[in-house]
Parts: C-alpha cells; structure tokens; sequence
C-alpha cells in the first residue's frame, strides 16, 4: 500500500483500503460539523479507523453510514448485499399494496445474484429497468391513498436503488418506508399530526439502527452470502 496526498490508502491493483485516517474523512468533505478538531478526537488516538470502527462512533446513525458504506471501506459485493438486505425489509409494504408485481423483488434477488457473481452486469441493469417501471407505475396510481402512496414508493424505491448498487438510497428509502407506516398507523385520522411525526421518528431511527446491525454483521461475517 502506498499513501495518497490526503494521507489515505492506496490500493494496489485487487487490493482494497479497509481503513481510514483523519485526512481521507476531511477528503470526504463532510459537513461542518465536522471539522479537523471534532474528527481527530472521534479517532480518540487511533492511526486508522475501518468501517466497523466507524458505525461504532457515538454520532448520529445517518453520520454512521454515510462515512461506513463507501467502496474505500467496505468491497462492492458487501455493500450490495447489504443494500438489498435493507430494501428486502420493506418489500412487503410495497407488495401489500401492489401483490402482483414481482418486479421490485425481482430487482431485489438480481442485486445479490450479481453480487455473488451468478449473473452478468446486464441482466443485473435489465432487473433495475423493470425496477423502475414499477416504481414509476405505482407512483402514477392515483387509487392508492396518502400512506399506501408514500410507504409503497419508498418500498419501491429501496429496491430499485438495491439493484442501481445505491447503497445509502436504498438504506434511507428502506427507512423511510418503515417511518411512514408506523406515523400513520399512529395517526391515521390526522396524519402527521405530532404523534404521527413522533412515531415516524422513532420508526425511522429504529430501522436505521437494524441497518447499522446488519452490516456490522455482514462485515463481521455473521450473515451469509
């Protein structure tokens, strides 16, 4: 490995950078909260800091994954497999409502197949197209009402950016998706009254830290292929 301008890894050819230092996180251009002073003392000492390290911090889950789920940190294959871990999550609400369109599922198994290397990087594009159309079908369904709208295009959108390897899209339209169903279901009479915001808040947090689990998991080895 040899080192880049900012400080960062470089990897040789079919190698990759599985740690970070100070100076590639400030490359990132986070926000402004995060500035030289407030990073450095996140890395509490430390040289480098992996992915695992990263969804570790005691910083909002967003933060987390934003800085965790980058193909300097973690391999493609993972990260696509773990974008459709978390758009798979949601499938049902958009299923609920539109149960005979396979499409989104479909997306969602040609994300994995893809990367497990079992289809071509055209059939995986063809599964994303389809994805799309459906995406884009539902959200021209005016039938539907306010909430079966919006979770079913966020379940939707999830798993067409699984199948685009959108990795942090997919996570945050997973998110969403569980946020708007459980404001609603909250508050059905006077949607996003304050009680539907609280509990969207709550959803969302909530599935934000499943995801967090889950690729802490597939990074430690503890889910499978």
């Amino acid at each position: 490995m040899s080192r880049g301008e900012h400080g960062s890894a470089i990897p040789e050819e079919g190698s990759l950078i599985l740690r970070v230092t100070v100076d590639a996180v400030i490359a990132w251009d986070p926000c402004s909260e995060y500035s030289r002073d407030r990073i450095e003392s996140l890395f509490a000492g430390r040289h480098e800091l992996s992915a695992v390290d990263i969804i570790e911090l005691e910083i909002p889950i967003d933060d987390r994954l934003w800085a965790a789920v980058r193909t300097d940190l973690i391999d493609e294959s993972t990260i696509r497999l773990w974008s459709a871990d978390c758009a798979e999550r949601v499938l049902g609400l958009f299923e609920k409502v539109i149960p005979d369109d396979n499409r989104p599922r479909q997306a969602i198994e040609a994300a994995r197949a893809y990367a497990r290397g079992t289809i071509s990087i055209e059939e995986m594009y063809a599964a994303w197209s389809a994805a799309w159309d459906a995406h884009r079908d539902a959200a021209w369904d005016a039938e539907r009402d306010a909430a079966g709208d919006a979770e079913r295009d966020a379940a939707g959108d999830a798993a067409w950016s699984a199948a685009w390897s959108s990795a942090v899209r997919a996570a945050w339209s997973a998110a969403w998706s569980a946020a708007v169903r459980a404001g609603w279901s909250a508050e059905r009479d006077a949607a996003w009254s304050a009680a539907g915001y609280a509990a969207v808040r709550v959803a969302r947090d909530a599935e934000r830290e499943w995801q967090c689990d889950q690729l802490l998991s597939r990074l430690r080895g503890g889910v499978q292929l």
